[in-house]
């Protein structure tokens, strides 16, 4: 009976370890399984942001190729209007006809001077006209372009007009050579990059931001920031991985970062973003261009 009994126990005791051996190789494969599955969904996130990166980047370099094209007509008009009126007197006609085909030929030009001296001596299209007599021997471009005598470009600046705008100026050299003057245009950034960007994108994936090396937002679809100076403006003092971005994008001419901030300074949220960012740069001066994306 003893041995009977022994026997059964050993019998039991075999069944048992065979039952948890099973139990624990299920619970290894399970265990498996959910690591294969949690590799599984990391390696598909890590392809989704590869992914969501590399359309990312596709798409500034189609828009800074846009805006660099946009750039550079501007240039060739303004050369080509320089040229024009170096040939011409100042006080005939010819002045108005050329300084009105320079803003025709261009939507988002505001508006298309001459500037004799640091005064603006005719302005058109005609609703600027007002203007004509003004004194811009202050203003950044107008000093650098008589430093360098070559062609430049301000930082948003307050205008003569009371409204805020960009000045791009080139020299104008009569036949002997000689400065006497120079053709002058306003541009609205905002304007133009919008309208470039809305003629290649315009999905909700991704915004894009224009903003000056000194961190003065030029363009965002974020209408209450662009003005907004980011290093320096309260509202984004709270957010030091914004800051380190935009500090990083004042000296950096391309790179890669993320940050949080709102998604609106309206907005009490915030959210994670990543972004992208490169240069548009023409008479030496430069902006930032990025595109941003919210992280999920």
């Amino acid at each position: 009976m003893c041995q009977s009994t022994f026997q059964a126990v050993i019998k039991m005791a075999k069944y048992n370890l065979i039952v948890y051996s099973l139990i624990a190789i299920v619970i290894v494969l399970i265990i498996a399984n959910v690591y294969l599955l949690n590799s599984n969904l990391s390696i598909t996130s890590q392809k989704e942001s590869l992914a969501t990166k590399q359309e990312m980047s596709n798409l500034l370099t189609q828009v800074k190729t846009a805006l660099d094209s946009e750039l550079e007509q501007v240039d060739l008009d303004i050369q080509s209007a320089c040229q024009q009126l170096s040939t011409v007197n100042f006080g005939s006609s010819q002045v108005r006809a050329i300084l009105s085909a320079l803003v025709d030929n261009n939507s988002f030009i505001k508006s298309a001077s001459l500037e004799v001296d640091g005064i603006l001596v005719a302005v058109e299209p005609e609703e600027r006209s007002y203007i004509e007599g003004s004194d811009v021997t202050n203003q950044e471009q107008t000093i650098r372009l008589r430093q360098t005598l070559r062609p430049v470009m301000s930082n948003q600046i307050k205008l003569v007009e009371n409204i805020y705008g960009v000045v791009m100026a080139a020299p104008i050299f009569n036949n002997d050579k000689t400065f006497v003057g120079a053709v002058t245009i306003v541009i609205e950034p905002n304007q133009l990059i919008n309208q470039t960007i809305t003629s290649i994108y315009n999905g909700a994936d991704y915004t894009f931001m224009g903003i000056q090396v000194d961190g003065l937002v030029l363009y965002d679809v974020d209408q209450a920031q662009i003005g907004t100076e980011t290093l320096s403006n309260p509202v984004f003092q709270g957010f030091p991985d914004l800051l380190a971005t935009c500090q990083r994008m004042a000296t950096e001419k391309a790179g890669y970062s993320t940050y949080e901030f709102k998604p609106s300074l309206a907005s009490s949220d915030v959210i994670s973003k990543e972004l992208f960012w490169v240069t548009i740069e023409i008479y030496g001066t430069e902006w930032r261009l990025a595109i941003i994306h919210v992280l999920s």
